[in-house]
């Protein structure tokens, strides 16, 4: 704030004396010598005689201050986040009970006290799910999914590179392929397969997947010469100057990241697929303190304030929903845990208008991002999302898309009964099996020794009692009339058959046959037969793939292609071939900020996207050969005719050869038939430009005759 400076008898703020007069009120203070108000001054002109300032603007705190912990804006806007993420948080854990047996039935674990899970998702109080406890699971879901995971994977990896891009004009063209050089590395460094992998397993088995997409910068020390003189007089008096390592950018890209579907925050009045038409979307993680630390806004180095009370939040419960992996690690010891604590952190970005939360000035819509700590206790982030293309940097796709719908089962959810029928029936026959295994007998233990009888280890040797030898020795009763075995049938055997035949049908909803799976088929088929079922199975997932990509994968790379024109700032490596690179002696090409920046239209074709038509070189093939077997090479219209040297550059082009001129060399002409230059050894150079014309050869007999026309040769 400004104080000092403003004469008793006026406040420049208020327009008016300090008598009470003012628009101020009565209050008689001036904000500005207030020690309850700062502001940002500044001032322009001098002083007046009576000591008034000619002009002073004041200008709005930082956000960051405005929302320090305690203040009324704070509180403010604190209590309206918290409640919109716990609206969304009530609104995602519907899908918890589904989500978590997904996960227990494909990690294979068994829970023996969990009732028999009836059609409506309730749980038997008398029946268990798996009354068998020395039965084993059957992998019914994860053959399934892993299946359709592999399938749709490759998919989506079968392109190189991952997008291509096709120029709107073609002034874009050279542009539009040093950017697919740019978006492979973004790719890389985002860890591609990963990232995909991700997405298809998260969309297939709970029904829901989601893409985040920023802009990210590395920093490294630099060494730099700092010196307190100019250079040339550093120079002149010999000092040298001092080394001074400064931190700066090492590297820039465009980062996709999964976001984990259980911390995914989403408008509850709005489907996940329609990412445009939600009022806010975000998501839950939690984050060490240390993080926050070095990228706090006040050393310059991010966005987040409020660091040090970050300390005093609730920490963070790494519980996990799923019994197999049961663990509360919240009670940490130790000195490291209580001065760099793990805090959940709400991230949120929400379409408001900043004027109804004093925000700023500002009465027009606009997208803001929020960072909530604790359970909506500390405000650590505020401020106008900077993407130039104006939209929510999050992508959610769902395995079934529907508008209509507040959220849709995946995959691994329609499995859940099947699998659980499976792996009943199964346990049953495998139980009665021991039965059976198992000696069930009865004997009289005054002829039998009772402890060898009981005791079940393998090659046992059972002695017979006193009387029972004497019995024996007589030939008053023989061994097998000593005991007898009870008559025990399977009656589960039937059971094996049926769950065979559910299993199919588990097949048939998934799209997985015994031929994609890799497996025998039970009975003889026709190769026929075989690459038909293949087919109709690779055609249905085919199209979760292509709704996938529309969905997520799409907008994705759009906005990744935006964050490279709008952010860019350092020149980028890319290895490419061509004369660029051989002139500079290097097998790489330095692109600029500048040549990618502008209004440039790229189009990107995604893996499921049909590829652009001009990299089809087959067709590009055809195309030659047809011009050079027709005489339309040859025909004018309009004062043009086709060129088929341009024909040819552009089939090279295709072929991977970028740089034709490479190939080349002047045409010019050489009189002493040397053959420099370009013409034939021995044949006579022609002054002047060759003109070539194509006659039949009917044409060419008749010249001849004529003396118009001499052979070569």
């Amino acid at each position: 704030g400004m104080r000092g400076l403003v004469s008793e008898g006026e406040c420049p703020v208020g327009g008016g004396p300090r008598d009470g007069s003012g628009p101020l009120g009565d209050t008689g203070l001036c904000p500005m010598n207030d020690e309850d108000n700062e502001f940002d001054v500044e001032i322009e002109g001098m002083v007046g005689p009576r000591g008034s300032v000619t002009k002073i603007t004041v200008e709005e705190s930082p956000i960051s201050r405005r929302l320090a912990k305690g203040s009324d804006l704070h509180g403010k806007l604190v209590s309206m986040l918290w409640s919109v993420i716990q609206d969304s948080m009530t609104h995602i854990e519907q899908r918890e009970e589904d989500w978590t047996e997904v996960d227990n039935q494909n990690r294979l674990y068994a829970d023996l006290s969990k009732g028999w899970r009836k059609p409506d998702k309730t749980e038997s109080e008398t029946k268990k799910n798996f009354p068998f406890e020395g039965s084993i699971v059957i992998p019914v879901s994860r053959s399934i999914l892993d299946t359709r995971a592999a399938i749709l994977y490759s998919i989506f990896m079968k392109s190189d590179p991952f997008a291509h891009l096709e120029a709107s004009t073609g002034a874009d063209f050279r542009g539009a392929r040093l950017f697919e050089q740019l978006l492979q590395y973004d790719f890389r460094l985002s860890n591609l397969q990963h990232v995909i992998w991700q997405l298809v397993t998260d969309t297939d088995k709970y029904g829901l997947g989601c893409w985040y997409c920023s802009w990210e910068q590395d920093y490294s020390l630099e060494a730099q010469e700092v010196s307190s003189v100019p250079q040339v007089i550093a120079k002149l008096l010999g000092i040298k100057p001092e080394i001074e390592m400064v931190p700066s950018i090492s590297r820039e890209w465009s980062n996709v990241r999964a976001i984990n579907p259980r911390k995914l925050l989403l408008d509850p009045a709005v489907s996940p697929v329609e990412t445009r038409k939600m009022l806010f979307i975000g998501h839950r993680e939690t984050q060490n303190w240390i993080f926050f630390k070095e990228r706090q806004i006040d050393d310059g180095a991010g966005p987040y304030f409020n660091v040090e009370e970050l300390r005093e939040v609730s920490k963070a419960y790494r519980r996990s929903t799923a019994k197999w992996q049961e663990g509360d690690y919240s009670d940490k010891t130790g000195d490291i845990d209580s001065k760099y604590p793990d805090i959940d952190i709400s991230y949120i970005q929400m379409k408001l208008i900043p004027r109804d939360w004093e925000l700023s000035e500002s009465d027009r819509v606009e997208k803001w991002q929020f960072c909530v700590a604790g359970e909506g206790e500390l405000i650590i982030r505020a401020h106008k999302l900077e993407y130039a293309h104006d939209e929510f940097t999050y992508r959610v796709g769902e395995f079934e898309p529907d508008e209509h719908a507040p959220f849709t089962q995946g995959m691994g959810t329609a499995l859940i009964g099947g699998h659980n029928l499976v792996n009943w029936l199964n346990g049953s026959h495998v139980s009665n099996m021991k039965k059976i295994i198992n000696d069930q007998i009865i004997y009289n233990d005054n002829l039998l020794n009772s402890k060898d009888v009981n005791n079940s280890a393998p090659a046992r040797r059972i002695r017979l009692t006193q009387r029972g030898k004497v019995l024996h020795e007589r030939g008053m009763m023989s061994i097998n009339d000593m005991y007898g075995q009870f008559r025990i049938t399977d009656v589960t055997g039937a059971h094996l058959e049926t769950a065979r035949q559910i299993y199919d049908f588990l097949q048939r909803i998934a799209a997985t046959p015994d031929t994609v799976q890799g497996a025998p088929l039970p009975t003889k088929r026709t190769l026929g037969e075989i690459q038909g079922m293949a087919q109709s199975a690779n055609v249905r997932l085919g199209i979760a793939a292509e709704l996938l990509d529309m969905q997520v994968i799409m907008p994705i790379v759009e906005q990744m292609i935006a964050n490279r024109q709008q952010f860019m700032s350092m020149e980028q490596a890319v290895r490419i071939a061509g004369d660029k690179a051989s002139s500079a002696g290097r097998e790489v090409v330095m692109v600029s900020p500048d040549q990618i920046r502008g209004k440039y239209d790229y189009i990107p074709h995604t893996p499921t996207v049909p590829p652009d038509p001009s990299r089809n070189l087959a067709l590009w093939m055809q195309i030659g050969q047809m011009l050079a077997n027709s005489p339309l090479a040859q025909m004018e219209v309009d004062g043009r005719r086709i060129d088929p040297f341009m024909v040819f550059k552009e089939i090279l082009f295709q072929a991977g050869v970028e740089y034709f001129e490479n190939f080349t060399v002047p045409a010019t002409s050489v009189v002493d038939g040397s053959g420099a230059g370009g013409n034939t050894p021995g044949v006579p150079g022609v002054g002047g430009e060759m003109k070539a014309q194509v006659m039949s050869n009917e044409e060419v007999s008749k010249g001849v005759d004529a003396g118009n026309l001499v052979p070569i040769g």
